[in-house]
């Protein structure tokens, strides 16, 4: 009984030493917000107690707020509520910069994160573009910046990311869903986009409606392309095959896939472009050809205009709301910074049409 008394005394020490290394590691920043512990058998390895004890130093850790447990994963330090993000950066891919007229899109999401940092009083350590997504310094040099929130913008493949839990500070993503970095991520509601398009066009009376789309496989979003089917789908309409081309971000290209559209020889009263490059390419085609637009065919795009002749007729078209888009992306970070054991979730910016002069009223739905 003595030589057990001694035995169990001894672990309680032990115990003890377990709970001040771990209290006193994160003290002094040793072990991150983000950062995991050793799983409980390596522990209760490493300083010869049981699992139970391990537990028991755990439990208290938890009831300090230093860590987090999560079922089947393990304990995570946790962020300190009296702790706030002070540093960010910001990163986008240079894909991002080299598709046309989208480069203002993510400039304009650029501007809007700059001002919500600062009237957050968070600092932008640094802002990068860059075409090295793939490269396996550049990653290894980010992870440098441990307590700085990271926003990204990337039009990359998963070919080309750090693997999980790579970065050890908050990181989101906007207009992106790239699953293997782990990270919330918030992008627009391309689905909505679709729908709300083609329920602008059916409230004016369009039935015959086509559909010019972005051809590059690599950023085609289908999701548009659905939200337009189902919502013609619920008013009884079929999208016609016949009436769906695509075009790249090149004018010759939109030239020919209008072309192609007036050669089905089948009627048209409406035309959805991807983007506001395609339907302002593509109303000056139909004019050529002598179409009157909105008369005709009413052209609207899913997409902001950033068209820069002032003389130019308002486009009906998508506002992304982007000032919004980037508030709710730092509020975002900040939140994570505060929370990193939490879920990660996806979350959809909402949008809005702004109707303009290349649309009007045909004739009334049956």
């Amino acid at each position: 009984m003595k030589g057990l008394a001694r035995r169990e005394s001894w672990r309680g020490k032990v115990y003890c030493r377990l709970l001040s290394d771990l209290r006193s590691s994160i003290n002094r920043g040793n072990l991150r917000p983000g950062d995991w512990l050793l799983g409980e058998n390596t522990l209760a390895d490493i300083y010869g107690i049981s699992r139970i004890s391990v537990r028991k130093a755990l439990a208290v850790l938890s009831s300090e707020g230093l860590i987090a447990h999560l079922n089947g994963k393990g304990s995570v330090i946790r962020q300190r509520s009296s702790e706030k993000l002070k540093d960010a950066m910001i990163i986008i891919e240079s894909a991002c910069l080299d598709i046309g007229l989208s480069n203002s899109y993510y400039l304009k999401i650029r501007k809007h994160l700059e001002i919500c940092f600062d009237k957050a009083g968070i600092e932008i350590k640094t802002i990068i573009h860059s075409n090295k997504m793939n490269n396996g310094s550049f990653w290894k040099g980010l992870s440098l910046y441990k307590d700085t929130g990271v926003v990204l913008l990337a039009k990359t493949d998963s070919s080309k990311l750090p693997p999980k839990n790579f970065f050890k500070s908050p990181l989101i993503q906007i207009d992106s869903r790239l699953e293997e970095l782990d990270a919330d991520s918030i992008e627009l509601d391309s689905m909505s986009i679709g729908r709300q398009m083609a329920e602008h066009l059916m409230e004016l009376g369009h039935r015959d409606i086509s559909f010019l789309d972005r051809e590059n496989s690599r950023t085609l979003d289908p999701l548009k392309k659905a939200g337009i089917e189902t919502a013609m789908k619920d008013s009884g309409i079929d999208l016609d095959s016949d009436l769906v081309v695509a075009s790249p971000y090149k004018t010759e290209g939109t030239v020919s896939a209008i072309q192609k559209l007036l050669e089905t020889g089948k009627n048209f009263s409406a035309l959805i472009c991807y983007s506001a490059f395609h339907a302002r390419t593509a109303i000056a085609v139909l004019r050529e050809k002598g179409k009157k637009v909105p008369e005709d065919v009413s052209v609207v795009a899913m997409g902001e205009d950033y068209s820069e002749n002032p003389n130019s007729e308002q486009l009906t078209r998508i506002d992304a709301n982007i000032p919004k888009l980037a508030e709710k992306a730092v509020g975002r970070l900040q939140w994570r910074f505060k929370n990193p054991e939490k879920a990660r979730v996806a979350f959809f910016s909402s949008v809005k049409i702004i109707k303009g002069e290349t649309s009007s009223k045909r004739g009334k739905v049956p």
